[in-house]
């Protein structure tokens, strides 16, 4: 928090000396000037993000964006909230592979996709986050990972995400055909 904080500090004034600046310089071209703010339009990619918590059941969420842009939501957790749970369960079960090892990402990916699916059984990214969380360990239950997976591709066949990771175990397990399957359906959908 206090890193959010002296960020913001140290950077309110240049903000609000660059908007008087652009307002000025499209003054001097135009005669009529206006500066709107908002979301940008240009793709960006996530660079770091960092979740703040303010109070038990609210989060500060900071992306940094490739684009330099900073983008920051206040959100409230909602325990019935289903996709909530999906998405932290798809976040946890890659957080690794990131390079954040700061907490147990797999027990946090497996009980957030088991709260996801007890809430809503129709979801497909749970399954998926679930195949991925089970096999960190080693051996891998392959025919279990496999079998989530088309769990995951049963409750929407449109996911892109559960047919790419059900391409990757067909891969390890030397099922060319079968990967460059699941691949060629990924580019299909995407």
């Amino acid at each position: 928090v206090r890193m959010v904080r002296e960020f913001f500090a140290t950077t309110h004034g240049e903000l609000e000396q660059m908007l008087s600046e652009t307002s000025r310089l499209l003054s001097d071209v135009t005669g009529t000037a206006a500066v709107v703010v908002g979301e940008p339009v240009e793709v960006a990619t996530i660079r770091s993000v960092q979740l703040i918590d303010l109070t038990p059941r609210t989060v500060l969420g900071v992306m940094v964006m490739s684009n330099g842009v900073i983008v920051k939501r206040a959100v409230e957790l909602d325990p019935k909230f289903a996709r909530g749970w999906e998405v932290l369960a798809v976040i946890a079960c890659v957080a690794e592979d990131w390079g954040v090892r700061d907490r147990d990402y797999t027990a946090i990916s497996l009980a957030a996709a088991q709260r996801a699916l007890d809430l809503d059984p129709a979801l497909s990214m749970p399954w998926a986050a679930r195949a991925i969380s089970e096999s960190i360990d080693l051996p891998i239950d392959w025919d279990r990972y496999l079998e989530t997976l088309g769990r995951a591709i049963d409750a929407d066949p449109r996911n892109e995400t559960a047919h790419l990771w059900r391409a990757l175990g067909w891969a390890n397990l030397g099922w060319f055909d079968r990967a460059i399957a699941d691949i060629d359906q990924c580019l299909v959908l995407d």
